[in-house]
């Protein structure tokens, strides 16, 4: 008789448990599939150039993801002396689906859009060096572009390098690069002040200029 009872003790737990278990699984299924807002990186900079201008820029990073569905949006806009002539953007539409992210790449200035790029974003590579960042690769019928961001953190400090590289379809290419330095001061609130110096210049940096100020990262 007690043997029984054991045995039917037994089966009742082993079943709690396995409805338990299901229901913790369904959970979590629903929880994975409900949509998630995620808001990365995003900092106004201001600083001088070694040109003597004024230079801010607005890093914007914000994206939705439901299941494996991903919307994002990557923004770069930048000007000088708030001068509309020298204003520069690079925004970026991401649609990703699984492992693939299609991305939609439109660069403006002062007249409005001034080309559209289509193509594919890698995020793993950055990741292989403990970093962040990713690569584009996009064409339109003219020619591809090759733009990679890989930055990788020390502490407070970090390390960037930027490198855009376009190749017309029979033109000669030409690349942008940026080397960026970041060393994080703390928090004011809830924005984050840190200072940055950066050199940037196109093809053999014989033009190049340096930007030194004060980043805000704002939630």
């Amino acid at each position: 008789m007690e043997q029984r009872k054991f045995k039917r003790k037994m089966i009742s737990a082993i079943a709690l448990a396995c409805g338990l278990s299901s229901f913790a699984q369904a959970e979590d299924a629903e929880q994975t599939s409900k949509p998630t807002i995620n808001v990365g990186y995003n900092a106004l900079e201001n600083g001088v150039s070694t040109k003597g201008e004024y230079k801010a820029r607005l890093t914007t990073n914000v994206s939705a993801e439901a299941g494996p569905f991903r919307l994002g949006y990557h923004g770069l806009n930048d000007i000088a002396n708030l001068d509309a002539n020298t204003f520069f953007g690079r925004n970026t539409g991401i649609v990703g689906i699984g492992p693939i992210d299609v991305v939609a790449v439109v660069k403006l200035n002062k007249d409005g859009v001034s080309d559209i790029k289509y193509g594919v974003r890698e995020t793993k590579l950055p990741t292989l060096i403990g970093g962040y960042g990713f690569v584009d690769v996009t064409f339109d019928k003219d020619a591809a572009n090759v733009h990679a961001f890989l930055g990788k953190s020390f502490g407070d400090a970090s390390l960037e390098l930027l490198q855009s590289m376009e190749f017309p379809f029979g033109g000669r290419a030409r690349h942008y690069t940026e080397i960026q330095g970041n060393y994080g001061l703390g928090k004011v609130g809830l924005d984050k002040i840190a200072l940055f110096g950066r050199v940037e210049g196109y093809d053999s940096f014989r033009s190049a200029r340096g930007v030194g100020g004060v980043s805000i990262q704002f939630p």
